[in-house]
């Protein structure tokens, strides 16, 4: 049952999120931001979220710990957004990998996501597609929309500057949050 579920959990993630009590903590807040709670108990809840969490460590360099953290800060705008969970570890973890800061990382991926909702035409233009197909991939898929933008904005000379123009005044944080959508453009692979 559940504590057998925490004893895996604590086997495998312990180094990173600490006792039992931490990593129920910390992965139960993950189940419930996204709603993993609402589909399936909690020991299958624990067991998915967790085991994703240890595959993505175990196949790179990123951090446990910040894949957690990551997907913890994005856990607010994300289900909005329409970005699966397994979408926000996935990013969080390689933003680790490429050595983002996970507290700059996840603002530059926030900020991003709202301001594409907001600024759908331009960000259309920006991932080369016709406007109504691009809303139709935000609804569907936020995650493949970003990346598409993404993608188009590394491939583009002045993509970053593009990008930077439409997202407007970030105030002291821009030129980090710049840098990390700089280095996402960059790896989209």
């Amino acid at each position: 049952g559940f504590v057998s579920a925490m004893d895996k959990l604590v086997i495998a993630m312990g180094e990173d999120l600490g006792d039992a009590n931490e990593v129920a903590r910390q992965l139960g807040k993950i189940n419930e931001a996204f709603g993993i709670n609402k589909l399936y108990n909690v020991e299958e809840a624990m067991l998915k979220v967790g085991s994703a969490i240890n595959h993505l460590g175990k196949m790179s360099t990123a951090s446990e710990g910040t894949i957690v953290n990551f997907t913890q800060r994005l856990a607010g705008v994300a289900p909005l957004a329409n970005v699966s969970i397994e979408n926000v570890m996935g990013l969080g973890a390689a933003l680790d990998a490429l050595g983002q800061r996970v507290e700059m990382s996840s603002t530059a991926v926030s900020k991003l996501l709202l301001t594409m909702s907001k600024n759908r035409e331009e960000f259309a233009k920006m991932a080369n597609m016709e406007l109504p197909a691009f809303i139709e991939l935000m609804d569907k898929d936020a995650n493949e929309a970003l990346l598409r933008v993404l993608e188009n904005v590394g491939k583009n000379a002045n993509g970053i500057s593009s990008l930077t123009d439409i997202l407007g005044d970030l105030g002291t944080d821009g030129a980090r949050v710049t840098a990390v959508l700089g280095t996402m453009a960059n790896n989209i692979d």
